[in-house]
């Protein structure tokens, strides 16, 4: 769980230190890394890194840098390994005591803003600014910016995705953004549609589409700089009453069950209307060509979330790396970050498997435009002689094989022009989520007003933010 205040963890200190000192208990891997901190048996500099989780991609990632550098060794400390029962509470624990590492990467469910406030990370503007072999126009501004706190750059992430809504660009209009009573007003004027669905559903449950909305604009409600929040305002009251609309539960086994050809129901309901909207990953270039061919079969509009700022999307990502401004290695910990940044390791987005769903977009703009170039290449094999044959992308739709094409430069364009308007990211704050369900669950189910929930929720967040601040 994530610590809820400041003091309640130095009471948790004080406990852990009594423990440590009466029956050495506790001791593990963190402590084995600050007593090894310094070089390596070849004569490397030690970089210590703490993670929560480590997956396998960025564990590549280490061991590659590893291998490549004759000056530094990274070494990682991952905390669900060392402590898994609580491995958030004893990682804060130990950032609170001061054991800083010169690396952390990042998790959703860790208090970033908490960090950055607190000074425990470093400004990665101060090292780009520099280093003369990169410059902050190597990556793409919109995702910089959006990252940014105060004008300071505390995490990078190296690859990104980015959520919206989709929808016809007939029925919502070629305009990204818009404000709640909009939404509101689209979904009033067609009462037997569903509203929402998903990359794989016709319709979210109510739960979905609140955390959904929720974070989509957590930005509007929570000012990261200031550390104000407004959870009792109008939007956010309108939220949740607008999500009392969506079923408490879906039996998605028994639509299954019940439809003969699901997924053609499901395309049918996209191209017929009967779907107004659909929560969309957007992960590669070619997406555009699936929604517009294979989902959608019409124009479509990458509306976003409603009341967030800007095109109203969000960016997501998998990885999320900071140095600590009390790095004993920060030059180390720096050319670590910077590896992240090369085109050897950036390219790993232009793999083959990064058209799939589980592809992101690399930040360096030099190798962003690469992909995009290669989503306008046409599919090939190489047979038995060597020689290339070219095939069509198609696409099952459940009911017919759909001709996906590749992408035109207009594809490109729009796809480029999206994300590049892109201004929030996806916030995720265990406690904070915990005390917005948690409130708004009573007003869904009768105990409380939307206002009064709104009221209570917007009283535990600040009290929260500002404990930790």
């Amino acid at each position: 769980m994530r610590f809820k205040s400041f003091k309640k963890i130095f009471a948790a200190l004080i406990a852990t230190a009594l423990c440590l000192t009466v029956s050495s208990c506790g001791k593990g891997r963190v402590e084995q890394v600050s007593e090894a901190a310094g070089k390596t048996a070849d004569g490397k500099k030690t970089v210590t890194m703490y993670s929560l989780y480590t997956d396998s991609e960025f564990e590549k990632a280490v061991v590659d840098f590893n291998r490549a550098s004759s000056e530094y060794q990274v070494e990682v400390t991952e905390y669900s390994k060392e402590y898994p029962d609580d491995p958030l509470t004893r990682f804060n624990n130990d950032i609170i005591a001061g054991k800083l590492p010169d690396l952390i990467l990042l998790s959703p469910s860790m208090p970033v803003d908490s960090y950055i406030s607190k000074g425990l990370l470093a400004d990665l503007y101060e090292f780009m600014d520099k280093d003369e072999t990169i410059d902050r126009s190597d990556c793409l501004e919109s995702v910089l910016k959006a990252y940014e706190t105060n004008g300071g750059l505390y995490e990078l992430v190296p690859g990104f995705s980015v959520t919206t809504l989709v929808g016809k660009t007939s029925l919502v209009g070629s305009t990204p953004g818009w404000t709640v009573d909009e939404f509101i007003q689209l979904a009033d004027a067609n009462p037997d549609k569903y509203i929402i669905g998903d990359e794989h559903k016709l319709s979210l449950t109510q739960a979905e589409f609140f955390s959904a909305a929720v974070n989509g604009c957590y930005e509007n409600f929570i000012n990261r700089e200031t550390g104000e929040c407004s959870f009792d305002s109008d939007e956010f009251i309108k939220l949740m009453e607008f999500s009392n609309r969506f079923p408490k539960e879906v039996d998605r086994e028994q639509l299954y069950a019940n439809s003969s050809n699901y997924w053609n129901d499901y395309y049918k309901a996209c191209r017929d209307g009967g779907v107004l909207l659909i929560v969309y990953h957007l992960r590669s270039f070619g997406s555009i060509r699936e929604l517009e061919k294979l989902c959608f079969a019409n124009s479509v509009t990458f509306k976003g979330y409603p009341g967030a700022a800007g095109n109203g999307a969000v960016f997501d990502l998998r990885t999320e790396i900071a140095v600590t401004s009390k790095a004993s290695e920060p030059d180390g910990a720096w050319e670590f970050v910077k590896y992240l940044l090369s085109d050897e390791y950036q390219r790993r987005y232009t793999a083959e498997d990064s058209e799939e769903e589980s592809g992101q977009f690399p930040i360096k703009k030099s190798v962003f435009e690469e992909l995009a170039r290669k989503a306008m290449e046409r599919p090939y094999y190489e047979n038995d002689d060597g020689i290339r044959v070219y095939y069509e992308k198609t696409q099952w739709n459940g009911s017919y094989t759909v001709s996906i094409g590749v992408n035109t430069d207009s594809d490109n364009k729009k796809v480029t022009d999206f994300i590049n308007s892109v201004e929030n990211i996806r916030r995720y704050d265990q406690q904070i989520n915990s005390i917005i369900n948690d409130e708004a669950s009573a007003y869904f189910d009768g105990k409380k007003s939307a206002e009064e929930a709104a009221a209570v929720i917007r009283n535990r967040v600040q009290n929260y933010l500002d404990e930790n601040r």
